[in-house]
C-alpha cells in the first residue's frame, strides 16, 4: 500500500501511446460506422481496434491515476471494484488545498482566485448578470447622515438605495395662565423612496444631498408656531424623498372648550416607490386635566416623536431619521409655552451587489 512517501502503483496502463502507435487517425475514427454498430466480425482493422483501446485505457489509467494521487492507496488490477470506488471518493472528499470537493473550505480557491473568478462562477452557476440575477451583496449597506458624494466598492454592479426625506417639526404651544391650555400638532414624517439601480447607468460620482430636520414651532404668544417644513434628500438627480409638513402651532384654549390642532401633511416625491407618513393631529384627554400633544409621523427607519402627556408644560419630542417631531404642550398654568420637537433628519441607506 502506498503513503505520502512512496508513489502509489496504478496497475491500469494507457494502451498503444507510443508515437509510432498503430492507430486510426482521430478524423477516421469518428467517421467510422462502427463508432455506433461495433466492429462486425471481419470488418475491423487493426489500427481501428486498437484506436478503441487507447481511448478506454487512457481514460482508465488517467482516473486511476487519480484515486492513487488524491488517496494514497494503490489501484491494482485484480477485479476488486469495491476498493477503487471507496478510494476515488475518498480522493474527491479530502479536504487539502488541490481537492475538488472540500468539506472546510468549500470553494475558497474561487474567492482567493479574485473577483473576476468569483463573477465568472456565479455566471456559470445561474447566479450572474449573464443569466439576469444579482449577486452576493458586498458587504454591509452604506448609512449616509451628511451630505457628501457616492462611489462604489470596487466590484459593485447594481445598488439598493432608499432614500428618507426629513421629518417635519412639531407645533408649539401658546402662551397660558390658570384658566387656559394648549397643545400643538405632531410633524409629518417625510417621504421614503426606494430604486434598484444598476452602476453602469450612473454617472460617478454621485451627489447625495441629506435632508435637514424641520425647525420646532416656536413656543409662546396667542397661538404657538408651526413646526417647519423638513428639506428634501436626494441622490443624484435619480431620487428625491420631500421632506414632510410642519405640525400646526397650538391656539390658545379655554379649560372648557378646546379644539385639536392639526398635525402636519405628507409631502410628494419621485423617483422609486413612495412611502409617506403624516404627523398625528393635537389630542385632549380628560382624565385629571392630562393633555396630549399631537405625535410625530413615523418614517421608514424610526417611529415619530412621542406625544407629550402631561399636567404641566413641556417641549416637544425631536424626530429621528425622518420622522416628525411631536408637539409642545401648555397645561392650565401660568406658563410662556412649549416649544415643539425639530423633525428627524434624513437618511440614504445604499446596498451594493456584485
Amino acid at each position: 500500500m502506498g503513503s505520502k512517501f512512496i508513489m502509489a502503483v496504478n496497475n491500469f496502463k494507457p494502451f498503444g501511446i507510443g508515437a509510432s502507435a498503430n492507430v486510426t487517425t482521430q478524423a477516421a475514427y469518428e467517421a467510422l460506422a462502427a463508432l455506433s454498430t461495433g466492429f462486425q466480425a471481419g470488418t475491423a482493422s487493426s489500427a481501428q481496434v486498437n484506436k478503441a483501446l487507447r481511448q478506454g485505457s487512457v481514460m482508465a489509467s488517467v482516473l486511476a491515476q487519480f484515486i492513487a494521487n488524491s488517496s494514497g492507496a494503490d489501484v491494482l488490477d485484480n477485479g476488486d471494484m469495491a476498493t477503487p470506488l471507496a478510494n476515488l471518493l475518498l480522493g474527491l472528499k479530502a479536504n487539502t488545498a488541490g481537492s475538488f470537493l472540500q468539506t472546510a473550505n468549500n470553494f475558497v480557491e474561487i474567492k482567493n482566485a479574485g473577483a473576476t473568478a468569483v463573477s465568472a462562477a456565479l455566471a456559470n452557476l445561474g447566479l450572474g448578470d449573464s443569466n439576469g440575477y444579482v449577486g452576493r451583496m458586498l458587504g454591509a449597506p452604506k448609512i449616509i447622515t451628511s451630505s457628501g458624494s457616492y462611489t462604489p466598492t470596487v466590484g459593485t454592479k447594481y445598488i439598493l438605495v432608499e432614500v428618507q426625506g426629513a421629518g417635519g417639526g412639531g407645533g408649539g404651544s401658546a402662551a397660558t395662565d390658570s384658566a387656559s391650555r394648549s397643545v400643538g400638532g405632531g410633524g409629518a414624517s417625510g417621504c421614503f423612496v426606494s430604486s434598484f439601480i444598476a452602476i453602469s447607468t450612473l454617472t460617478l460620482p454621485v451627489a447625495m444631498i441629506i435632508g435637514a430636520g424641520g425647525a420646532a414651532g416656536a413656543a409662546g404668544g396667542s397661538s404657538g408656531g408651526s413646526g417647519g417644513t423638513g428639506g428634501t434628500t436626494s441622490f443624484g438627480s435619480i431620487i428625491t424623498a420631500l421632506g414632510g409638513f410642519g405640525g400646526g402651532g397650538g391656539a390658545l384654549q379655554t379649560a372648557t372648550s378646546f379644539t385639536l390642532n392639526g398635525g402636519g401633511q405628507y409631502n410628494a416625491s419621485a423617483g422609486g416607490n413612495l412611502i409617506n407618513g403624516h404627523g398625528a393631529s393635537g389630542t385632549q384627554g380628560f382624565v385629571a386635566n392630562i393633555m396630549v400633544s399631537g405625535g410625530g409621523g413615523s418614517s421608514y427607519f424610526s417611529g415619530g416623536g412621542t406625544p407629550v402627556s402631561q399636567i404641566t408644560s413641556k417641549a416637544g419630542d425631536p424626530g429621528q431619521y425622518g420622522s416628525g417631531g411631536s408637539g409642545g404642550i401648555s397645561a392650565i398654568s401660568s406658563s410662556t409655552g412649549s416649544a415643539g420637537g425639530v423633525g428627524g433628519t434624513g437618511i440614504i441607506r445604499i446596498s451594493e451587489f456584485a
